[in-house]
């Protein structure tokens, strides 16, 4: 008889991260669902629901790219063909540009067909594009890890691969520390992930999200790291999620889902705003 694993498969927690993005992407298209009346004492009640909602619909958005930085790395040391894997993440960056550039710019709409330059000003490159680019950097540093050279070489090359890594994503989402995510995932050891991989990551993204947003919004620098530390703050819940993840792939292979869902419901929330507002 097999003893079934305790925990989650990389099935349930890939659906748990599909449902945050959904979310997420609902929140940023359409708004946030806040549910109001016309008492104040009402109101007063439905607060802690409406903060509730908040978290769900807006603050999970950054959960989802840890567990998905996670999986890359899980993926990355197990998958039996590097080439096919690579290939996939590619195929579908491709298959994502019009719908995740169609989205992330609803509100030109029809200015988007009729001007070039407004379509080169607003291009940026969607998560999987950046996932497919950290692949590489994942391959790449898998090499030099086999390359008879000093430590200190390998080191430098290292982060040079990194920072080109860094370079090519720096127009797409999650930038400028998209690319870190899966490096940081994969560098962390495998038992430790869930816990010290997240914490870096946040450290970092917070650092780095904080500084871009200051050189391109300048004011105070302190009150922007504050900033980034409140919003960023449910990327450390996912610790929750991902401590619990058993090592397994689950019962049905369902590595296509994610690949799938994300253009088609990228379109199908510009189509709805396209036609509703």
């Amino acid at each position: 008889m097999i003893q079934k694993r305790m925990g989650l498969t990389g099935n349930q927690i890939k659906i748990l991260a599909i449902i945050f993005m959904t979310f997420n992407h609902y929140t940023f298209m359409f708004g946030f669902p806040a549910i109001y009346s016309d008492h104040t004492f009402v109101d007063a009640v439905l607060l802690p629901v409406n903060f509730l909602l908040l978290f769900i619909f807006k603050h999970t958005g950054p959960m989802t790219y840890v567990i998905m930085s996670f999986a890359l790395a899980e993926g990355f040391e197990h998958t039996k063909n590097k080439f096919t894997y690579g290939k996939r993440l590619f195929l579908f960056a491709l298959v994502s540009v019009i719908p995740f550039y169609l989205f992330a710019n609803y509100g030109l709409r029809s200015a988007l067909w009729m001007n070039p330059q407004i379509l080169i000003e607003n291009m940026s490159f969607n998560i999987i594009y950046v996932l497919f680019v950290s692949f590489i950097v994942l391959c790449c540093i898998e090499k030099l890890q086999n390359i008879g050279r000093s430590q200190w070489i390998r080191m430098i090359l290292e982060v040079l691969v990194v920072v080109l890594g860094i370079m090519l994503t720096y127009r797409a989402d999650w930038s400028p520390i998209g690319v870190l995510g899966p490096y940081i995932m994969f560098k962390v050891p495998k038992e430790k992930r869930a816990t010290y991989g997240v914490l870096l990551f946040y450290a970092i993204t917070v650092m780095g999200v904080g500084i871009k947003m200051y050189l391109e919004f300048p004011g105070a620098l302190l009150g922007t790291m504050l900033y980034c530390l409140r919003d960023r703050l449910p990327m450390l819940v996912s610790m929750l999620i991902l401590s619990r993840y058993n090592g397994s792939i689950g019962k049905y292979n369902l590595k296509y889902l994610f690949y799938i869902y994300y253009p088609v419901h990228l379109l199908i929330f510009f189509i709805i705003y396209y036609f509703m507002f």
